[in-house]
């Protein structure tokens, strides 16, 4: 487990707000810092294939911080497959993987880590994780939605 995520887990796995009779945990107040879509065709977690705008221009690296948020979207026909095939390592706040049109949106981890706080797979629409290799490493749950596959 690498030093961030254990840190988090160690933080999110301490905080626990008692508000009148309900207990509040930590992942529902964790503030999120920045959104980023995935805004190429099919292609490398690692390139600069994300946006800080859904549709908007790809220029931005992958996320690297539990308090980002990444967004696997895909409205079209097309399928589109996101890889993760070597390191550098990537760290995410939530996932979400969701395709609304005719086409797919999947995600392959072939080698490399993956760390997120959470991820949701076809929660509004059909989304995929396909693990072959490398490490996803989730301080949360995943959640698999109707028309998900892990």
């Amino acid at each position: 487990m690498q030093p961030q995520i254990a840190k988090a887990a160690v933080i999110a796995a301490a905080i626990v707000v008692c508000i009148g009779n309900s207990f509040v945990f930590a992942d529902d107040l964790f503030v999120f810092r920045d959104d980023y879509f995935w805004a190429c065709g099919s292609g490398g977690w690692n390139s600069t294939c994300w946006s800080s705008t859904e549709g908007g221009a790809p220029t931005l690296y992958p996320p690297q911080s539990l308090s980002d948020r990444a967004f696997l979207y895909n409205s079209g026909a097309t399928d589109i497959g996101v890889t993760i095939s070597a390191l550098p390592s990537s760290e995410s706040g939530t996932l979400i993987i969701n395709a609304t049109g005719t086409g797919s949106m999947s995600l392959s981890i072939a080698g490399g880590y993956l760390g997120t706080a959470d991820e949701k797979i076809g929660t509004s629409g059909t989304g995929t994780i396909n693990q072959f290799g490398g490490s996803n490493g989730v301080i949360g749950a995943i959640t698999v939605g109707p028309q998900g596959i892990y």
